[in-house]
């Protein structure tokens, strides 16, 4: 060091960059460790030994055909290997809040960033076309709006599906909206963070719908465990995504009257129906134009199903609906994904 000391410090730099790189590389193999571990957690519909661009390109396949694809958004209908015994039937991907209350609109608009559209056309004639098993009830509106922090950064892309209500005490005037996360956001974060913010003068209350909730509905009348599910059906075009849905989903929702048909909501309009399931009690439908996905790739349909939850799987409209779309032996029925194939 005496002789030379430059010589020193240039090993002395030597020793140090060569720490930040063995460190560098060691936190990136954590990382993808990490990675490789979360998306292994994610249930698939194919293989995971397949090679991804042949998911990918079979994926693609099948959303330009007829058939289309199908998605459930609150339930892991494929198994994963990595998952715990807690983890398994219920999905990551996206969580549900019922917003309920006379304050309903003047709470969305206070925390968020979009306004709940003023003008609700109450589409009344669309129940001349149900039949005695499925009811219309009403007709709102949904929206993507932006959940921002206070300094305005946005923390995620909310869709909410929002309808007015009357003071006439009727069932289904009961003014009331559903706040679904965007895909991969599931969890109770949201529900989390927005009770602290509930206050009486809000005259709101709040369900956290993820999975099954304990809530007083009146669809059986007093206190009973409800459970939610987001199913999404998507084609490569709006008539194909139509005739899909009246051939597997409406000859469900119908109990198998063919006669029966539905008003399609156009894009920004929701529907709410009532729908007499197999043990007698009813569910509520929520039907409208929507996939998650561009529109540039798909158009399509979500269905937000709230029932009794029954342990009966011929009881549970969302699981029969379910297997029916993803039977081996429909052959008009859609092409059933998994929430890695979502992901990637």
């Amino acid at each position: 060091y005496m002789t030379n000391p430059s010589r020193y410090k240039f090993i002395k730099d030597i020793s140090v960059a060569t720490r930040s790189v063995a460190a560098l590389h060691s936190a990136k193999s954590n990382t993808n460790n990490n990675q490789i571990q979360h998306y292994s957690k994610y249930s698939s519909a194919y293989d995971k030994n397949l090679p991804p661009a042949l998911v990918g390109e079979a994926v693609r396949s099948a959303l330009r055909s007829d058939q289309g694809i199908c998605l459930d958004f609150t339930t892991e209908r494929f198994s994963s290997s990595l998952m715990t015994s807690d983890e398994v039937g219920v999905s990551r991907l996206v969580s549900v809040v019922q917003v309920q209350g006379k304050g309903t609109h003047s709470f969305l608009n206070a925390k968020f960033s979009q306004s709940v559209p003023r003008k609700h056309d109450m589409v009344r004639n669309a129940a001349a076309n149900c039949g005695e098993t499925v009811q219309f009830i009403r007709s709102g509106h949904i929206y993507e709006t932006g959940y921002l922090t206070s300094k305005g950064r946005i923390i995620d892309r909310l869709t909410v599906l929002a309808f007015p209500g009357r003071d006439s005490g009727i069932y289904g005037d009961v003014e009331e909206a559903f706040l679904m996360t965007s895909p991969g956001n599931g969890g109770g974060t949201l529900f989390n963070e927005l009770s602290p913010l509930v206050f009486p003068m809000d005259r709101v209350t709040l369900v956290d719908c993820t999975g099954v909730d304990s809530s007083d509905s009146a669809i059986s009348g007093g206190d009973c465990r409800l459970k939610t599910s987001v199913i999404t059906l998507a084609c490569s075009s709006l008539k194909d995504a139509q005739t899909s849905f009246n051939k597997n989903i409406l000859n469900i929702l119908s109990g198998g009257q063919k006669s029966q048909k539905i008003d399609f909501p156009t894009r920004g309009v929701c529907h709410h129906y009532q729908v007499r399931t197999g043990n007698g009690d009813y569910a509520d439908v929520y039907f409208t134009e929507h996939t998650f996905l561009p529109m540039e790739a798909c158009r399509g349909y979500t269905i937000l199903i709230r029932e009794k939850n029954s342990t009966s799987t011929r009881s549970n409209i969302a699981n029969v609906i379910w297997g029916n779309l993803t039977d081996e032996y429909n052959d008009e029925g859609p092409v059933g994904l998994g929430t890695l194939e979502y992901e990637t």
